[in-house]
């Protein structure tokens, strides 16, 4: 995880909260060889917090992923979720792979992007078992009734921040503020 969000735990720690912060699927020090960018993560992410309420059923669970974590979070919805499950935070996550992919590839003038990403899903499915077109968090953000608190900088370069409101106007109950400038936190 990176500095920022291991900072975000930290704070929750020192508010008394309990945090798990899995490595997912090959990272870190976790095993495996392919990421899913999301899909059985999000099987993992579900898994993981039957764990938690079989071991304390009263626990109240917020799912929180930043980045490919927010991937995992919200793919995660698609999953039975026990319902300790209270709420989600998304943070700077993407709405659909493909389109994501997409999108980058037409910004950097790549010809094809459409049979690249065909080629990219084939090979995919190859390697993981698991379609590249399948990664689509907004179909499972579609489906929940979960409150989702999504956060996403106007800044972001390498997810654009439209995939935030995309996201958010799945809901059926959506707020979008304008984005603000956070003060710091001490």
């Amino acid at each position: 995880s990176s500095s920022a969000a291991s900072d975000v735990y930290k704070r929750q720690l020192k508010r008394g909260y309990h945090v798990v912060t899995p490595n997912m699927r090959a990272s870190g020090k976790s095993e495996g060889t392919y990421l899913t960018m999301g899909v059985l993560e999000g099987k993992d992410v579900a898994q993981w917090a039957r764990e938690i309420t079989a071991v304390d059923p009263k626990a109240r669970i917020v799912l929180h992923g930043e980045s490919m974590g927010a991937s995992d979070v919200m793919m995660a919805l698609g999953e039975p979720l026990p319902k300790n499950v209270k709420a989600v935070i998304e943070d700077s996550g993407y709405s659909d792979l493909s389109r994501l992919l997409e999108e980058r590839m037409e910004d950097l003038d790549i010809p094809y992007p459409s049979a690249i990403i065909e080629g990219a899903n084939l090979l995919m499915k190859i390697r993981t078992g698991v379609f590249l077109r399948d990664v689509s968090p907004i179909k499972e953000v579609k489906k929940s009734t979960l409150p989702i608190l999504f956060i996403h900088g106007s800044r972001d370069e390498l997810i654009p921040p439209h995939m935030m409101n995309d996201l958010a106007a799945q809901l059926s109950l959506i707020h979008i503020s304008e984005p603000t400038r956070p003060e710091p936190i001490s």
